[in-house]
C-alpha cells in the first residue's frame, strides 16, 4: 500500500501544481471509501485489495485544454519517476 499511496501523492502533487480540479473515481474511489486506503482487512485474515491502478477525473474546460493538460500531467508524472502514464478523455 505504501507504493500505491506514494503514487497517489505524486498524482495529487502534479495536479495541484497544474491547478487542476480533480477527484478519485472508479476503483480508487471505492477503495478510499471502503477502507480509507487501497486495501483493508476482511474476515479470516484475508486482505481486500480493491485497486491496482489510480483512477482520477479532472474538471477541464474543453477538449483543447485537455490536450495540453494531459501532456503536462504525463510529463509531471514521468519527471516524478513514473515509467508510464495513460491519459484519456471521456
Amino acid at each position: 500500500d505504501e507504493l500505491y499511496h506514494a503514487a497517489l501523492d505524486d498524482v495529487a502533487r502534479v495536479l495541484g501544481v497544474l491547478g487542476v480540479e480533480w477527484w478519485p473515481c472508479r476503483g480508487t474511489l471505492i477503495a478510499l471509501l471502503r477502507h480509507g486506503r487501497r486495501s483493508g482487512p476482511l474476515s479470516r485474515g484475508l486482505v481486500d485489495v480493491v485497486e491496482r491502478d489510480i483512477d482520477v477525473m479532472l474538471g477541464i474546460e474543453d477538449e483543447q485544454a485537455w490536450v495540453r493538460i494531459a501532456r503536462d500531467v504525463e510529463r509531471g508524472l514521468l519527471a516524478a519517476g513514473w515509467d508510464r502514464c495513460w491519459t484519456k478523455s471521456s
